[in-house]
């Protein structure tokens, strides 16, 4: 059998918010309404008499106008002594000025008959409103308040719909009394209210029970200015949001949160995969590649698996059965009949899976396995108890006070306890069961990489790679179910999960309507093995394949495996586990930027959402060495409101899809707005020892930090990796390169053993006019002299919109420490390919070529033109980091599709757009791939040397990319077989290779293993 080598480019990925930040993130390209042909929601505003009609003026249109085009809104009233709800407006489009005008004047209804009253009607609203939205209206049975109502407003099979009500808080310190005697309904919960029954119903019932799937109604209420108990169990019965709000701002608040996320379901499951090295330390066991996925859901958790194949002998991705993974397979093209090239075959077994799963998101994978466990071991840092396995910080009722989940008594921290163990006790299916098993556990691992870590070497053979005796590896990966999780390799079973306590509060929203982030960072392992063998310890020295080196008798009690994981949009803290001993993982310590040193201050003040993963290195300071972790120090929630092509930022902060040629206000500037994120920092992991034994930290401890209180022009924040090289080659890190959000590249000089005396140099900056962001990393090259920089722009937060024209750039670093920054106009502008154009003047070129190999050139760039199916500037971006391997720089962009390319189908919903692959020349940004053989033809006549291939293939302006299909494309990673390689890209529900041209530089010169 081959040695096969999977070599993985870890990148970076940005995500959407939670709460407030609703509509942000890369998660918006799965939720964005499609053509206007498909339905929007439907609402039902139910508001009680009594509620001040000044306050409704003020926050119901402010709330409601950024959802005009997005749901149907209609307006109930009850209360004040009248029987049931007086529909005043049928659900409808308000999109037009005259509706909108019409739902404006309307907010001035009739005030209530008896203001004073404190008997609840809701009940009889509730069923008034069920009565309306019935598709086949039972004709046994009548609206309470004995009108007619309009036709149902439910016009498609995946519209949601929901109540909201908007009530006075009665704060009676008592049970609400209801007016209830005159209806057929009883107290089922025996909670002393019946309203919250009918909410139930809403929920659990099926308003057009002849169409497919389920067509139900969930409630939300706001409580304004006082509790009230009955409001809090309609919605919590009702499966919706209860919020006590005060004003029109918190109104405004309440009801974006329960519009958030409303939209029809994608028809189809949305994967993008991240790619992992499989680490199986036999001799000659083929590599494993990890993919970890998601599956959108409207109004409920996302869910999410992680899956395991193969790379065989031959190069191929293959199933647990030795049987290619993806379409197409030349061996067996009927199998891929109808499945689109890249995607996985519909009878293809992965790893761990009992059937075939294909590219179903629940089914198979560790999804499968955590269903058939007998009981989930979740741990979280509650004591002072190190052990995480110690009973004291074990997931129990005896551990947890519902004031640590934010709760507000002992029976709902149960059922939140119960819903993580596994059990749908929030009635998730909607089938009225309480105390079944949840149909699919795990959530969604929307941007946590598998990081795999090998603890022994086991034989080259199936039998042994599924026995978890032998096979002692783990995948360790976090998702937006709160948890990070332990996988075993061997089983693809749970060993542990862990919830870091900063999330305890978040995790009552789990089972919501929104979907949260929680762990949605990639842990990054610091791993010492003394004698290199392969086998991390303490442990004995029997086992078959240790191989002490040069001698060396080695037990592995100083062995260590550390993971270092952000939470991206979960937070704002770091987290460090202790992993060595796999079943008893230890909690070593965690920081955020109020985390102090022994001086009472601050150790991490810029530090912002910790999206950056750790980057470790070793580094001399004061004579010791210390491994420790380079972190740009992350997000700040203002950029949120910052999209298009602007610099400033809206006061206040305004989260929005921006989609389209949109560009948002700008009144302030950078330094007004934002607080954090702004720099990078150094922290210590360990220190080593005379025998170079690590001792790792017992505290937080800051190393260094280059941040906006040492550099006036650090006013952006750093949310991407940090990229550290050795420069020398002597073993320590002496030069790092970061990207701001601004698009601007810093290098940061480490040159001696006191960091006092590190510095930063802002080294390139595009013009901040033009609005670019950059979240993703960059990739790195040697030429000469010269340190070649890669990278490209591309709002993440906002993929949708098409304002801006990114760019992709190669910068070339003299390194010079007080040289005026390199500004876009000094670059070469290689975006027509003018090298290789046919009709090109001879003379031209050769004084283009010049200028790109010159000594003096700072680099080149391409501005992203293409243009949408529509014609119009397409928005196109990079969102991945770059990889520059064998002198070629490979980059994938995103674009969104046009408006008009969307299917007008109804329940079709989202905008995936298309993936590309780029592979330009590193030093003239030329085609280098023929990836276009169609133009070939042309080749007879092309007087170009240029535009010619080693096989007189043309190379065009076209030829630099390829689409690869539907949705965000993944990371690049290279798989080598021998002298070959391929890219593996993941876009949409699938894996897309390309070969690479083979020769020259099998690994970035700046590559070395820490």
């Amino acid at each position: 059998m081959r040695w096969i080598a999977v070599v993985v480019f870890l990148l970076g990925m940005a995500s959407a918010g939670w709460g407030a930040d609703w509509f942000v993130g890369d998660t918006a390209i799965y939720t964005e309404p499609g053509p206007a042909s498909v339905p929007a929601a439907n609402v039902l505003l139910l508001i009680e008499r009594g509620v001040s009609e000044e306050l409704l003026r003020e926050a119901l249109p402010a709330a409601l106008a950024p959802w005009r085009d997005r749901v149907q809104v209609g307006l109930m009233v009850f209360g004040g002594g009248a029987p049931g709800g007086q529909l005043l407006l049928p659900v409808g489009d308000l999109a037009g000025e005259g509706d909108w005008q019409r739902f404006n004047d309307l907010l001035s209804f009739p005030a209530a008959e008896n203001p004073e009253e404190l008997t609840s009607t809701l009940a009889e609203a509730l069923l008034d409103g069920i009565y309306y939205f019935e598709r086949e209206r039972p004709t046994a049975t009548a609206p309470v308040a004995a009108a007619e109502f309009p036709a149902s407003p439910i016009a498609a099979a995946c519209q949601k719909n929901i109540f909201i009500v908007i009530a006075p808080g009665r704060d009676v310190g008592a049970a609400v009394a209801e007016r209830t005697e005159h209806l057929s309904l009883a107290d089922g919960d025996g909670d002393g209210y019946v309203a919250d029954e009918v909410a139930a119903r809403a929920y659990t019932g099926d308003l057009a029970a002849g169409w497919e799937d389920r067509q139900n109604l969930r409630t939300h209420a706001l409580a304004l200015a006082g509790e009230d108990a009955l409001l809090r169990a309609v919605a919590e019965d009702g499966r919706g949001l209860y919020r006590n709000v005060a004003n029109a701002a918190e109104i405004g608040a309440g009801l974006g949160e329960m519009l958030a996320n409303l939209t029809a379901e994608a028809a189809s499951s949305f994967t993008t995969p991240s790619l992992s090295s499989g680490a199986g330390l036999s001799t000659a066991t083929p590599s494993r590649i990890y993919l970890s996925s998601f599956l959108p859901r409207s109004q409920k958790p996302w869910l999410g698996n992680l899956k395991k194949y193969a790379v065989d002998g031959e190069g191929r991705i293959v199933d647990k059965n030795g049987a290619v993974a993806l379409c197409p397979d030349a061996r067996d093209a009927g199998a891929c009949a109808g499945t689109a090239a890249g995607d996985f075959k519909p009878g293809s077994v992965s790893f761990w899976s009992s059937r075939a799963d294909g590219g179903i998101v629940t089914a198979g994978g560790a999804g499968e396995v955590l269903l058939s466990s007998e009981g989930r071991r979740l741990y979280a840092n509650l004591s002072d108890q190190a052990d995480l396995t110690h009973s004291a910080n074990a997931l129990t009722v005896a551990n947890l006070s519902p004031a640590r989940f934010g709760l507000s008594d002992a029976e709902a921290t149960g059922r939140l306890l119960a819903y993580l163990h596994g059990t749908d006790v929030f009635d998730e299916d909607g089938d009225g069961m309480t105390d079944e098993s949840r149909d699919w556990l795990l959530g969604d691992l929307l941007h946590a990489r598998p990081t795999v870590v090998s603890y022994r070497r086991f034989p080259a053979n199936a039998e042994a790679e599924s026995d978890p005796a032998q096979n002692r590896t783990l995948i360790f990966v976090g998702g937006n179910d709160g948890m990070l999780h332990a996988f075993r390799d061997a089983d693809g079973a749970e060993l542990w999960a862990f919830i870091p306590d900063v999330l305890l509060p978040e995790l009552a929203g789990l089972a919501g309507v929104a979907h949260g982030y929680f762990v949605d960072g990639t842990a990054v392992p610091f791993i010492y093995d003394r004698d290199g063998d392969g086998n991390i310890g303490p442990g004995p020295e029997q086992e078959v394949d240790d191989r002490d080196p040069a001698g060396m008798v080695d037990n592995g009690a100083d062995d260590r495996v550390i993971l270092l994981f952000g939470l991206r949009r979960g937070g704002g803290a770091y987290y460090a586990l202790d992993v060595t001993i796999p079943e008893r993982p230890k909690f070593l310590w965690k920081f955020d930027r109020e985390t102090v040193g022994g001086d009472g201050r601050p150790l991490f003040p810029e530090l912002g959402e910790s999206w950056s993963e750790p980057r470790l290195a070793r580094v001399r300071i004061g004579g010791a060495v210390r491994d420790v972790a380079f972190i740009g120090a992350g997000y700040d929630v203002a950029e949120d409101g910052r999209f298009g092509a602007v610099a400033d930022y809206p006061q206040p902060s305004c989260p929005a899809v921006g989609a389209g040629p949109t560009t948002s206000e700008g009144h302030i500037g950078a330094d007004q707005a934002i607080a954090s994120g702004r720099g990078v920092y150094a922290f210590a992991l360990a220190t080593r020892d005379a025998q170079g034994v690590p001792l790792i930290a017992s505290a937080p401890e800051r190393v260094w930090g280059w941040t906006a209180r040492d550099e006036a022009r650090l006013d952006r924040p750093f949310p991407g990796e940090i990229t550290v090289l050795d420069g020398d080659e002597d073993g320590f890190a002496d030069r790092l390169y970061a990207v701001d959000l601004g698009g601007r590249l810093w290098r940061f000089t480490l040159g001696t053993d006191d960091p006092a005396n590190w510095s930063g140099t802002l080294v390139f900056a595009p013009d901040p006019a033009a609005g670019l962001k950059a979240f993703s990393g960059l990739s790195l090259a040697r030429s000469a002299d010269r340190w070649l920089i890669a990278y490209g722009s591309g709002d993440r937060a906002h993929p949708l919109n098409t304002a801006v024209t990114d760019r992709f750039y190669l910068i070339r670093d003299q390194g010079l420490s007080d040289a005026a920054p390199i500004t876009e106009s000094a670059l070469v502008d290689v975006t027509g390919d003018a090298l290789q154009l046919e009709d090109s003047d001879e003379g031209a070129r050769g004084e283009l070529l010049a200028a790109l190999l010159s000594e003096d050139c700072p680099g080149w760039m391409i501005s992203l033109e293409r243009l949408d199916q529509a014609g119009r500037p397409g928005g196109e971006k990079v969102l991945s980091a770059p990889l520059i391997f064998n002198r070629v720089v490979y980059f994938t962009t995103y674009m969104p599709d046009a408006p008009e390319a969307l299917p007008p189908l109804p329940c079709v919903v989202g905008n995936p757009g298309r993936a590309r692959l780029y592979a330009v020349d590193w030093r003239t940004g030329e085609a280098v791939l023929n990836f276009h053989p169609e133009n070939d033809g042309e080749g007879a006549d092309a007087a170009n040397p240029r535009a010619l291939g080693p096989r007189r293939e043309v190379l065009r302006r076209a030829d630099r990319g390829v689409a690869l299909g539907a949705g965000l494309p993944s990371g690049i990673v290279t798989l080598l077989d021998g002298g070959e390689a391929e890219l593996l890209v993941g876009a949409g529900g699938g894996l897309h290779r390309r070969s690479a041209p083979s020769g020259g530089l099998i690994f970035p010169l700046y590559w070395r293993q820490w």
